[in-house]
């Protein structure tokens, strides 16, 4: 789901290299985040590993990988791209499991349950699942993980409703405009982004997506949404579903 640029890529071992920043820090800025020495961070790379462990434990195979950083190192986001013994390939899509995590309390790890549209590396987000806290212990760890991983199980088999969802459903001026609208209401897009979304729509990059549907639609937005940091990506992509699900509604 995530597009990157070169300088946020990392590989596995080099996320090795990355330390544990202190519970304090002070960032470029001048802010100054101090923590109690209650707080444990994670390793980027034990982290990986983790996640790996918990996803194969459930017969979950990862078939690719791909990670990446914030300029500072703090922040992790990755994908797995995934198969299922039970489920087969759909169509153009290979599933995915994206997650995030900052040692800098940005935010806490998340686990995101999508796919990833082969023609044009889109995105498409089903799911979200956060851990309660920004920070755990490795008891609560791996009680969360492993219920995140049975969310991620059951998102990804409603996940084909929503596609299908998207290609049967056909969109007229109306419903166009309010879907740009809610784009900037929902902070997917700023209101100055609207413009490319609408060109993209008139132009759209690639031939596939020049039916007149919400599947085209949806992937004309997630061109714009592309351009964002890997940070906002993954979020930004989970606030598309309520959006397309009541633009669903408006054309049946």
């Amino acid at each position: 789901m995530l597009m990157l640029k070169p300088s946020e890529v990392r590989t596995y071992d080099e996320l090795k290299d990355i330390p544990i920043p202190d519970t304090k820090i002070i960032f470029e800025s001048g802010r100054i985040l101090e923590r109690t020495n209650v707080w444990k961070g994670i390793q980027h790379c034990e982290l990986v590993d983790e996640l790996k462990f918990y996803l194969e434990d459930n017969n979950i195979e990862i078939t690719k990988e791909k990670y990446g950083v914030s300029k500072d190192g703090y922040d992790l986001f990755g994908d797995f791209q995934i198969r299922l013994p039970e489920m087969q390939p759909f169509g153009e899509y290979e599933y995915e499991v994206g997650f995030r995590h900052s040692n800098a309390s940005r935010f806490a790890l998340s686990l995101i349950t999508g796919a990833n549209v082969s023609i044009c590396s889109n995105g498409v987000a089903f799911g979200f699942y956060a851990l309660r806290r920004k920070h755990t212990n490795q008891i609560e760890l791996n009680f969360e993980l492993t219920e995140g991983i049975l969310n991620i199980k059951n998102q990804i088999f409603k996940g084909e409703e929503f596609i299908n969802n998207l290609q049967s459903s056909f969109y007229n001026s109306n419903i166009k405009n309010y879907i740009i609208l809610e784009l900037a209401r929902q902070n997917v897009l700023a209101w100055s982004n609207l413009k490319k979304v609408d060109n993209e729509i008139n132009c759209p990059t690639y031939f596939d997506f020049k039916l007149n549907n919400l599947y085209s639609l949806y992937n004309c937005v997630n061109q714009i949404i592309k351009e964002k940091n890997a940070t906002e990506q993954h979020i930004k992509l989970l606030k598309l579903k309520p959006i397309f699900e009541e633009a669903v509604k408006m054309c049946d």
